[in-house]
C-alpha cells in the first residue's frame, strides 16, 4: 500500500489537552496500520486563542507533523450582510442560508486542504448541540467532499439533535451527503445513528485518547507536586452553562470553591488540581485557582499541576492518583485508561455513554445539575472504599476499549483499500 496522506481536521488546539490526547492517540493508531503515513493536523481556533498565537503546551511537542490552524470561519466585517447570514446559520442552523455566510471560509478550506487520501473529523463532541449548531464543521465537510476527499467522523459522539426536529433532519441529510463513514466512541451515539437511519455507515470504536501513552514530566516541572495518594480535581469554567448556577460564572466559581473545600475537609488526603484546558477564556487552571481563593482555602493544602504539562504528562500524573474527579471528558478518559477510580461530572449524554461503556453503570457519574458538596463527597467516599474493585474492573475492560480504538485504524485502512 502506497504512503497515505491523512489529515485531521476540526479538532481544537493542543491548549485543550483533550484535543491533544485525541491527536496523540490517533498518531499511534495510524502508525499501527499504515506504513509511514503522512499526517497533518488542521485545527479550529477561538478568537482569543488565535490572538494569543500559542497553540500547544510546549512548542514542538507533537512529533514533527504539520500543525496549523484552519482559516477563520467567521466572515468580516462584523454586521455586514455576510456576517449576519453566518450568525443566522450558526444559531438556527438547518438551512442553506447559513452556508452563504461561510463562502469565503469554504473557499479557503478548499485551497488549504487540496488533497488527501482521507480527512478525519476529530474532536470528540463537535457533532452535537453542546456548543451550538456545528455549522463550521458542516462547511468544512462540504469543502472536503468537493475536493473528492473522503470524510470520516473519527472516534466521536453524535447528537442527539432533537427528535424529528428540523435540525435533526438537516444533520441527517448532511451526514448522508457529506460524510462517508461515522466511527463513534460510545454505544449511545451508535444507537442514535441507527434510530435516525444512519446505521449503514456507522461503526463503534473507542475514543483514540484511550491509547495515548503516558509520559513522565521533566522533574523541574513537578517541583513541589506529589500525586501519590492524592485526590485529583478537574473543574472547568464552562460548567456554569449547564448547572444550577443560572449561567453565572462567578456563582459557579463560588460553588466550585466550596466543592474543593468539602473534599479537603472530608478526606485526609492531598488535593491536586488538574487543569485539562488552558485556552484563553476557557482556562481550568485560572478558574480553579480563583475558586480556591474564593473558598478561603489555605493554598498550602491544595496544589495545582503546572499549566504547561502536555496531555501525556497529565496522564502520567493522573495515573498516580488515588481518585480523580473530573469534568473534562478526556481527563476522565486519562483516569479510566490508567485504571484510576474516576468520578465524572457530566453535562451531556457523552459522559453518560462513556460511563456506561466503561463501568456498565452510571454510579460514578454526577450530573452537573445534581452536583452538591454532599453528593460529591458521598460518591467519592464510595469510590475510595471500592478502589480495589474499580481498579480490577478497569484492568479488565480498558484493554478491550483500547482494542476497539485500534480497530478504527483497521476500519480506515479497509475503507481506503476498497476505494482503490
Amino acid at each position: 500500500m502506497s504512503r497515505k496522506k491523512i489529515i485531521l481536521v476540526g479538532n481544537g488546539p493542543n491548549l485543550n489537552r483533550g484535543c491533544e490526547a485525541i491527536l496523540r492517540g490517533t498518531l499511534r493508531i495510524l502508525g499501527e496500520v499504515f506504513s509511514d503515513p503522512l499526517v497533518e493536523n488542521h485545527f479550529f481556533l477561538t478568537g482569543k486563542t488565535r490572538e494569543q498565537g500559542v497553540f500547544a503546551a510546549r512548542p514542538g511537542i507533537s512529533g514533527g507533523i504539520l500543525e496549523e490552524p484552519l482559516p477563520d470561519v467567521r466572515p468580516v466585517p462584523r454586521f455586514s450582510p455576510t456576517w449576519l447570514l453566518y450568525q443566522l446559520g450558526r444559531r438556527i442552523g438547518p438551512h442553506d442560508l447559513g452556508y452563504l455566510g461561510c463562502g469565503q471560509a469554504e473557499d479557503a478550506f478548499r485551497a488549504r486542504l487540496a488533497s488527501a487520501d482521507a480527512a478525519l473529523q476529530a474532536g470528540g463532541d463537535n457533532y452535537s448541540l453542546d456548543y451550538g449548531f456545528p455549522l463550521k464543521h458542516a462547511v468544512l465537510d462540504r469543502a472536503l467532499k468537493s475536493r473528492g476527499i473522503p470524510v470520516i467522523l473519527w472516534g466521536a459522539s453524535v447528537g442527539p439533535f432533537g427528535a424529528g426536529s428540523r435540525t435533526e433532519k438537516w444533520m441527517i441529510a448532511h451526514f448522508h451527503k457529506n460524510v462517508d463513514l461515522i466511527l463513534v466512541r460510545e454505544k449511545a451515539s451508535l444507537d442514535y445513528l441507527h434510530r435516525v437511519g444512519l446505521g449503514g455507515k456507522s461503526l463503534l470504536t473507542g475514543d483514540p485518547a484511550f491509547v495515548m501513552a503516558p509520559v513522565m514530566p521533566p522533574k523541574k516541572l513537578l517541583e513541589g507536586i506529589n500525586p501519590e495518594g492524592a485526590i485529583g480535581v478537574n473543574l472547568s469554567p464552562i460548567l456554569h452553562r449547564y448547572g444550577a448556577s443560572g449561567n453565572d460564572l462567578q456563582q459557579w466559581a463560588n460553588e466550585a470553591g466550596i466543592l474543593i473545600r468539602s473534599l479537603h475537609e472530608s478526606f485526609d488526603r492531598p488535593i491536586l488540581l488538574i487543569p485539562h484546558v488552558i485556552q484563553p477564556g476557557n482556562d481550568d487552571h485560572e478558574f480553579m485557582q480563583e475558586a480556591v481563593l474564593k473558598a478561603g482555602i489555605d493554598p498550602g493544602n491544595v496544589a495545582a499541576v503546572p499549566r504547561n504539562l502536555t496531555a501525556a504528562e497529565l496522564k502520567w500524573v493522573i495515573s498516580r492518583l488515588d481518585l480523580l474527579i473530573a469534568a473534562r471528558t478526556h481527563a476522565t478518559i486519562a483516569g479510566f485508561s490508567s485504571h484510576v477510580p474516576t468520578i465524572s461530572i457530566g453535562y451531556s449524554l457523552k459522559a453518560s455513554g462513556l460511563n456506561q461503556q466503561v463501568f456498565g453503570h452510571r454510579d460514578f457519574l454526577v450530573p452537573v445539575r445534581e452536583l452538591s458538596p454532599a453528593r460529591l463527597v458521598d460518591v467519592s467516599r464510595r469510590a475510595l472504599e471500592q478502589a480495589d474493585d474499580i481498579r480490577s474492573h478497569l484492568a479488565g475492560i480498558i484493554p478491550r476499549i483500547q482494542a476497539s480504538a485500534f480497530s478504527g485504524g483497521e476500519i480506515l485502512k479497509e475503507y481506503l483499500e476498497g476505494r482503490v
